[in-house]
């Protein structure tokens, strides 16, 4: 049978599943109890859920954050389902979008928009070529198979990652970077 690496067992998070969709149907504000990684204790945020994604095997719901009594966002927020505690609808809405379904970028929203270019070697080159990765990729082909990707990130970290994934068949070329993992 197929066996994946690091899976998380979603079973016992339908619940919160389901009322996040809900929440999300309606346009109802939600109290998020969440366990924020690498700390122990957990936090409590008032929040306005806009859509459910899958990224590298996890469930995340981004939204916005609110200010306590507020309507208006405050602040783009991202959450690994598997971490979140309880969510309570509060019988309170919202009118805006908070999908923040505008442009799309490469990785979850860690930081403002900024370009990335990769060059890709020909033994990955298919796999890049066959998916969009930001709204407003450019690829530039090469003669012998290669190609220059140039994308919008909102995580240069996880660009970084990615770019490992290809083990060596894919590097960063812009932003040049003096130290490992610097955003």
């Amino acid at each position: 049978g197929f066996r994946t690496k690091g899976t998380i067992d979603y079973g016992p998070h339908l619940k919160t599943l389901e009322t996040l969709r809900a929440a999300i149907e309606a346009k109802e504000i939600c109290a998020l109890d969440y366990r924020p990684i690498g700390q122990k204790d957990q936090k409590t945020y008032r929040f306005a859920p806009g859509l459910i994604i899958a990224l590298n095997g996890a469930l995340y719901v981004q939204g916005y954050r609110l200010e306590t009594g507020s309507v208006l966002p405050e602040r783009p927020s991202t959450f690994l389902i598997h971490r979140l505690l309880s969510v309570k609808p509060l019988a309170e809405y919202f009118r805006f979008d908070a999908a923040d379904t505008e442009a799309r970028s490469f990785g979850l929203h860690w930081h403002a928009p900024k370009r990335v270019t990769i060059e890709v070697d020909r033994d990955a080159a298919d796999y890049v070529r066959d998916r969009t990765w930001s709204d407003d990729q450019k690829i530039d082909e090469r003669e012998d198979g290669s190609l220059v990707l140039h994308l919008t990130t909102t995580s240069e970290r996880e660009v970084q990652a990615w770019v490992w994934s290809f083990g060596g068949l894919a590097r960063v070329v812009e932003p040049v970077r003096s130290a490992v993992g610097e955003e």
